[in-house]
């Protein structure tokens, strides 16, 4: 009987990782603070004391979330719905921005959140420094089952923040750790590399609701066809040069 093999060869670069700038000095600062802040004030204030540079408050507001921060696995499968009533444009702002105060301060004191509290936490947190953000609302690509798949389900939350006139991209919430999907369970593991991410390294997991918020010309085509990518290989330095598709 004659048989047939299939051999898929990976041809594979080795570059600087893209979150390599230097922000040591930074994670190893805030690596000294408390584990727990009373309020988001003194958190902010901390920074603000620690650091001048808009980059280096962004960094020390990430590397805090992301250090003392862990993932509600039971939150994930839960569902919350929030109804408000506003008469004037005003008032609807002033209700919305009070639940982000609200979720930002459960998130820092319970210190476990899902995507949406970590997102909403170095919001709050970037505006009580002086700093610009937006959370981001999107699809994630995380599981086999996903590639193949078009976005359009809105199952992840991330931050775009203002820098020097820039956006810049940054997930905090995957920056805490990773969830093995074998036990279902949060690994808490830090990692810089959701920090400041090359937007076409970033739009291989994430692909926001809204497409201003890519910066790449990557489509929605190209984001289903993407094989699956783990952070292991961001943070190796090795780059996929062949093949691009998740399916073969």
């Amino acid at each position: 009987m004659k048989q047939t093999y299939f051999i898929l060869i990976l041809l594979i670069s080795f570059t600087i990782p893209a979150f390599a700038q230097n922000y040591a000095q930074v994670d190893k600062k805030v690596s000294e603070y408390p584990k727990s802040f009373s309020n988001l004030d003194k958190l902010a204030n901390q920074i603000n004391k620690d650091f001048k540079k808009p980059e280096e408050k962004a960094r020390a507001i990430y590397a805090w979330i992301a250090m003392n921060v862990a993932y509600d696995t039971k939150g994930m499968t839960s569902t919350k719905s929030v109804s408000y009533s506003y008469r004037t444009q005003e008032e609807k702002l002033q209700k919305e921005k009070k639940m982000e105060e609200d979720l930002a301060n459960q998130t820092l004191k319970k210190k476990k959140a899902v995507c949406q509290g970590y997102s909403t936490l170095f919001k709050i947190l970037c505006e009580k420094v002086g700093l610009e953000s937006e959370i981001i609302s999107g699809t994630s690509k995380t599981t086999f089952q996903d590639i193949g798949k078009a976005p359009g389900r809105m199952d992840h939350a991330w931050n775009a923040i203002k820098i020097g006139g820039k956006w810049k991209l940054v997930d905090a919430t995957w920056g805490a750790g990773y969830l093995d999907q074998s036990t279902g369970k949060f690994k808490k593991k830090y990692s810089g590399f959701y920090f400041f991410t090359d937007p076409d390294k970033f739009a291989l997991k994430h692909y926001p609701k809204d497409s201003k918020w890519l910066f790449t010309k990557k489509t929605a085509k190209d984001f289903a066809s993407y094989p699956l990518f783990y952070r292991d290989y961001f943070e190796s330095g090795m780059e996929l040069v062949s093949p691009f598709k998740g399916e073969v």
